[in-house]
């Protein structure tokens, strides 16, 4: 890290709550939580903003309470994200070898040729996680560094969203004086959080369900390969207006996507991501449809707890802060992409870019 403290803001935007948390880390490996806070997402429906002042307020609150908390000013945050408006797909870029052995410049070419791409108009590359490198040829390589050859692939898995709703969050969080560091997809730093690295190379669909959306992530070979944000949530089962009805639904349509995308047969394990929603009910229905073992997920919490703990309203925000600090790139290569470092926010608009965050195991682009 650059300097002997760093303060980490992340902000969730899920369905149910907006929860906000901020983390001092320093070059100790210490991490100790500073503060956390949880409000009700008033003007927000299925992790969309549908009215800017109410939204506005809720977004001050959270800061607000942060920063009382912490006893600091917030003035950046890593935004949580999930919802319909995000989609994802395999990209891939080349580079010709030039030396005697693979740098890091050559992973960093072959990686802005893999997010020089058309998206369709309308919509914002926001995430990147590299799935593997290719070498001649030889495909499954981790870390291509230090390794001979004369042409490297770069396969990643790129998240673009709607440019509507993600231009909304940026507004709201210019009102409140936030800029913000990335977007992070929730449903895949849950899935690298809660699942272990054995299954995510055997296959496992990471489940997240939500008040009114459930998410869904599927891990294969040490990467991602499916990503999808359903319209039925907990409360859909176990609400008010719950009903028996309300679980045959998400179970059928959980099948459907499944079919229709092809994945359903790469899945060996199912892990529910453990935010106080997991139910016999829904873990006896998971098991008769997907006849693979399913199990409960937690987060593991690594910080110094600074007043009570929150338990798990704190996974996602846990799960962002992991994915969003790998610590190194021997470290980040197994599980999950390089650190988006501080220093890269000093450079002006003008020398970022077309991409709004390069998570693909190398130094930032942004």
């Amino acid at each position: 890290m650059a300097s002997l403290t760093e303060i980490f803001t992340s902000i969730e935007i899920s369905n149910s709550e907006i929860r906000g948390m901020v983390v001092k880390s320093d070059t100790k490996g210490k991490d100790k939580m500073l503060a956390f806070t949880r409000q009700a997402p008033t003007g927000f429906s299925r992790g969309i903003i549908v009215d800017m002042d109410l939204a506005t307020e809720s977004l001050k609150r959270v800061k607000l309470d942060l920063e009382a908390q912490a006893g600091i000013t917030i003035s950046s945050a890593t935004i949580g994200i999930s919802g319909t408006y995000l989609e994802a797909f395999d990209s891939r870029g080349v580079a010709a070898i030039a030396g005697k052995e693979i740098v890091t410049t050559d992973m960093q070419r072959a990686s802005e040729c893999a997010v020089d791409i058309n998206i369709p108009s309308g919509r914002r590359l926001v995430y990147g996680e590299i799935k593997e490198f290719v070498i001649d040829g030889y495909e499954g390589i981790k870390n291509p560094l230090g390794m001979p050859g004369t042409r490297l692939d770069v396969i990643p898995y790129l998240v673009h969203g709607a440019a509507f709703p993600l231009d909304c969050i940026e507004r709201v969080c210019t009102r409140v004086n936030i800029s913000i560091d990335r977007f992070v997809p929730i449903s895949l730093a849950l899935a690298r959080a809660v699942a272990s690295s054995a299954e995510m190379q055997a296959g496992v669909l990471v489940l997240d369900l939500e008040a009114e959306t459930t998410s869904m992530a599927i891990y294969h070979s040490g990467g991602p390969v499916y990503m999808e944000t359903l319209l039925l949530g907990i409360n859909d089962i176990l609400g008010k207006k719950g009903s028996s009805d309300g679980m045959t639904n998400l179970l059928g349509m959980i099948q459907d996507k499944l079919n229709r995308a092809g994945v359903a047969e790469l899945i060996q394990t199912v892990v529910v991501a453990d935010k106080d929603n997991m139910t016999s009910p829904i873990s006896r229905g998971l098991k008769l449809l997907l006849k693979k073992p399913v199990r409960n997920g937690k987060v593991k919490n690594p910080f110094e707890m600074r007043g009570k703990s929150e338990g798990n309203s704190l996974s996602a925000l846990i799960a962002i802060y992991m994915l969003s600090n790998a610590k190194s790139l021997a470290t980040s290569l197994e599980n999950q992409p390089i650190e988006n470092k501080k220093s890269s926010n000093k450079k002006s608009k003008k020398e970022m870019p077309p991409i709004e965050t390069m998570d693909l195991m190398l130094p930032v682009l942004r």
